[in-house]
């Protein structure tokens, strides 16, 4: 299952920017979102990706629980990129077929609640961690399992 073309919290797509130097051609939309997406963690494999997301998800988690979940923005900007990866990095970890769809459903599951709280913090309708922390931990569960953990 394949996650493309799903929203990035936190993300608009960048219009194309005019430069201020007067030597210098605007920088075209799709030159600036590649620069931009060298701001984000990318994780090189599945394990690791699981292993941000979790240590992302805690800082979120624990940002909410102090009160302070505006804090967290950066964070939940972030597990969006590192999830949006997953998919991909499960299938170069050689999942099976069936694999690979439990990992998809539960990055679907994951983004839907994580996207719930970005709303939430940008003034929206969505909602605080712990109105979400059910699924997001039931989510995080799938994901750990195929990491080849034993804990």
């Amino acid at each position: 299952m394949a996650c493309a073309g799903l929203v990035t919290f936190g993300c608009t797509p960048p219009a194309a920017v005019e430069s201020t130097a007067t030597n210098k051609p605007p920088m075209a939309a799709d030159e600036l979102e590649h620069a931009h997406e060298g701001d984000h963690v990318h994780a090189a494999t599945y394990p690791e990706a699981v292993a941000i997301v979790d240590g992302l998800r805690e800082k979120i988690r624990d940002a909410f629980a102090k009160g302070d979940g505006m804090s967290a923005d950066g964070a939940v900007h972030e597990i969006g990129h590192v999830l949006e990866d997953m998919t991909v990095l499960a299938k170069k970890a050689s999942l099976s077929d069936a694999d690979q769809v439990e990992v998809g459903t539960a990055v679907e599951t994951l983004l839907d609640a994580f996207g719930k709280i970005d709303e939430k913090l940008h003034g929206g309708d969505g909602v605080d961690y712990d109105k979400v922390a059910t699924e997001i931990d039931a989510a995080f569960v799938t994901l750990k399992k195929f990491t080849g953990e034993t804990k």
